[in-house]
């Protein structure tokens, strides 16, 4: 039986969300019928970008929380 639902949980920077690209496309490919949604933490202050800046639009993930 596949998961419905995937939630990916990351807490890190634009660089770390860069460098984990090959990841996203990998639980894309093996969870591709599951909605795929990704936890993490709102930006400081501005001070770091948002996972959903690289994310948004790539059909990688389907929302944010």
């Amino acid at each position: 039986m596949r998961p419905e639902r995937v939630l990916i949980f990351r807490h890190a920077s634009l660089g770390d969300t860069i460098v984990t690209l090959p990841a996203f496309y990998l639980l894309k490919k093996v969870f591709s019928d599951a909605e795929r949604r990704l936890l993490g933490a709102a930006p400081i202050s501005g001070i770091f970008t948002p996972a959903a800046a690289i994310l948004e639009n790539s059909g990688l993930v389907h929302g944010f929380m």
